[in-house]
């Protein structure tokens, strides 16, 4: 009894059990304390599961559980585990000690499945070949943890950095070449990957030179040579007259470089590249320019003992050669073979193309009859227009409405007439215009002071005004329009317009008033009225500065807008953005469809330069011509021959002067136009009352005659 007493004593004071019955040794079991869970670098949904603590005293097996699901059994203190699923997975080990008491621990397991990145995505700055960025293709981006970037060329290791998947990674290689990239790459389950990619930057193929491909008419275009036209980005062109830079323009990739020299002289053209890879180079070309002018081919005066002016103009003639026509006030002579009929009369005189006459024409009635338009027909002969007060006599067929009217007179190809036409009012009616309309009938143009009367339909608006006639290809009257304010307008030009449509043009003193929507700028503006096909008026606009300007020529231009050229002594005022040179001035506005100035130019000397015509040349620039008395000053680079030259200057397509060149002789010559030759030079023709001297190579035969020139 004493001894079953002192065991039980020692087993309170203890706190054991027997840890071995049948030995009934006592011992003290030390049992573990918690789980750690380590997930599989490369799997993680393979968890290794360790308890941690003392663990020599349990009874093995331990059965491990995630909820009430039995995982497996170890008979160690790790246990692995491989899971189906991603979740958050509360994992049980139930064990016992061998002294008999049973134990249990948790632990919470979460688990995620990475996604890795794929590839490597590589993009070359637009701007900059050379400059990389670098990003990891992949679906989930946060599943990155950390990305160590490593670019090399070859061996050598070119730059390291680590960062985060929002963090780019940019370099800059020094040069074109083969490239290594690779990305080391730690997700957020502690997986590792390592991608690699190749990378090649372009390397580009520079210019080696620059080549001046043309030289026509004085506009030289240059070029640069390279064998891969792609990699060049923008190019910076200079022209350079010693330290002066005369022109700079920037073109993109290899577009050539075209510039027009207006001065004899040796040049230099730089041309300032840059690459698609960012590379920049310069290259120079001293460039020595002979500005070529025209050089006149002849020069032919026709005309009889009186007064001879070509005041309609030159026309090609289908079966070669020309038709010049004006009016005349000489009998048989010089080159006159009719006499006069009246006061003075049309006259015609038809030339080869080297100037030769082939014969000439007059046509008229008792009166004044003054030739002021001519135009070729379709049928091989033409159309002269004019006004005359004649009544019906020799080739005038009818009588005079009032003081002056329209009269036309058509001629076969051979100056034979065939039929003349009087349209008229019971005042004066001054025909300076003529158009070939669509339909094959003709459009008329001029000034009337007339009211409603004979062939007239409308009355007057102010003093005078536009007249338009519609006449069929047999001269019958179809319709006729008046336009005006209520001044003075006085009609010098018109066009027919590439859409059926009629632009009218001349000089108006009016306000607003009548067909007029535009107040006055100063004394005479121009003023272009556009019509349709069927003479309703669609739109007008004025153009003036302070003085008197005088539209004389409209030219249609291949963007559907028009040149209107004419004379101007008026400084910077109104429309006008540019101060007179002299007395009066070349003043050509440019207008687009609809009437919209877009700019305006002035050109000309101290003197009176008056424009009397315009056309266009084959690249593009304008040709002007008029006639001057100024010296060598502004835009006019000769000095006059005589009391007045005839004056043409060339233009480019932007409206800068090329160069000018002077005709004359020591007397009055006056009022050019010009027209293009088959051959690619050109025609001025006017009257002139000098004899040889300067430029005319023979004496005068009156007064006034006919001065016609060809040039190249």
């Amino acid at each position: 009894m004493q001894k079953a007493l002192f065991y039980l004593f020692l087993l309170i004071l203890t706190g054991c059990k027997w840890a071995d019955p049948t030995l009934k040794t006592l011992k003290n079991c030390q049992k573990p304390t918690a789980i750690t869970a380590t997930p599989n670098a490369a799997n993680p949904r393979q968890y290794t599961f360790v308890l941690t603590g003392t663990t020599t005293d349990l009874s093995f097996p331990v059965t491990w559980k995630q909820g009430t699901t039995t995982l497996g059994t170890s008979t160690t203190a790790t246990f692995g585990y491989t899971f189906g699923a991603d979740g958050n997975n509360i994992i049980t080990a139930e064990m016992t000690t061998v002294c008999g008491e049973k134990v249990t621990l948790t632990i919470n397991a979460t688990i995620k499945t990475c996604t890795l990145p794929t590839d490597i995505n590589i993009t070359a700055n637009a701007l900059d070949f050379k400059n990389l960025l670098f990003t990891l293709v992949t679906d989930t981006p946060a599943d990155v943890k950390v990305i160590i970037w490593k670019l090399r060329a070859g061996n050598n290791l070119l730059v390291e950095k680590s960062l985060s998947i929002a963090e780019p990674f940019i370099h800059t290689v020094p040069t074109g070449g083969d490239y290594i990239v690779t990305a080391e790459i730690t997700t957020i389950c502690n997986e590792r990957k390592i991608l690699s990619k190749d990378v090649t930057v372009k390397l580009c193929a520079v210019p080696t030179k620059i080549v001046n491909n043309s030289n026509t008419n004085n506009i030289y275009t240059y070029s640069l040579a390279t064998t891969a036209p792609s990699d060049i980005r923008i190019v910076t062109w200079k022209v350079l007259n010693g330290s002066n830079t005369l022109a700079q323009e920037q073109l993109t990739g290899i577009s050539p470089f075209i510039y027009t020299f207006t001065t004899t002289g040796n040049y230099t053209i730089t041309a300032d590249v840059e690459t698609v890879c960012n590379e920049k180079i310069t290259f120079s070309l001293n460039s020595n320019v002979q500005v070529q002018v025209v050089t006149e081919i002849w020069d032919r005066t026709f005309g009889g003992n009186d007064r001879d002016e070509p005041y309609a103009g030159i026309v090609p003639a289908s079966g070669g050669g020309y038709l010049i026509g004006g009016f005349s006030k000489s009998n048989v002579s010089g080159d006159k073979s009719e006499n006069g009929r009246g006061n003075e009369d049309f006259w015609v005189v038809k030339i080869n193309s080297n100037g030769t006459k082939q014969w000439d024409k007059t046509y008229g009635g008792i009166g004044v009859d003054v030739m002021t338009s001519i135009v070729a027909t379709s049928d091989g002969g033409f159309l002269l227009g004019g006004y005359s007060n004649s009544d019906a006599s020799r080739e005038k067929s009818e009588n005079s409405y009032g003081s002056f009217d329209y009269w036309l007179v058509k001629i076969d190809a051979n100056g034979q007439k065939q039929w003349d036409k009087t349209l008229g009012g019971g005042a004066d009616d001054i025909l300076t215009g003529l158009g070939l309309a669509p339909d094959g009938g003709f459009v008329l143009g001029g000034s009337s002071s007339s009211n409603s009367s004979g062939l007239k339909s409308e009355n007057n608006r102010g003093i005078s005004d536009y007249w338009a006639v519609k006449i069929s290809a047999t001269g019958q009257k179809q319709w006729d329009r008046t336009f005006g304010g209520t001044g003075s307008q006085s009609m010098t030009t018109l066009a027919i317009v590439s859409d059926g449509g009629i632009l009218l043009g001349g000089w108006s003193t009016s306000n607003v008033s009548g067909d007029k929507s535009e107040n006055s700028r100063g004394g005479w503006d121009y003023w272009i009225v556009k019509l349709s096909g069927n003479g309703q008026k669609q739109w007008d606009r004025t153009f003036g500065g302070g003085q008197d300007d005088i539209l004389e020529v409209i030219l249609p231009t291949t963007d559907n807008g028009f040149l209107l050229g004419g004379t101007s002594p008026s400084n910077n005022s109104g429309d006008k953005s540019e101060p007179n040179r002299g007395g009066a001035d070349y003043w050509l506005v440019k207008i687009n469809a609809n009437g919209q100035k877009s700019v305006d130019k002035t050109f000309g000397g101290a003197g009176i330069d008056e424009m009397c015509s315009i056309i266009a040349t084959s690249e593009g620039g304008f040709l002007l011509s008029g006639s001057s008395t100024s010296n060598s000053f502004g835009e006019k680079s000769e000095n006059s021959r005589g009391s007045k030259d005839f004056w043409i200057l060339k233009i480019n397509s932007n409206f800068e002067k090329q160069w000018d060149k002077t005709f004359g002789g020591m007397g009055d010559d006056n009022r050019p136009k010009i027209i293009p030759t088959f051959e690619g030079g050109f025609i001025l023709g006017g009257y002139s009352d000098s004899n040889t001297s300067g430029e005319k190579s023979e004496s005068s035969r009156g007064s006034r005659d006919y001065w016609i020139l060809k040039m190249k």
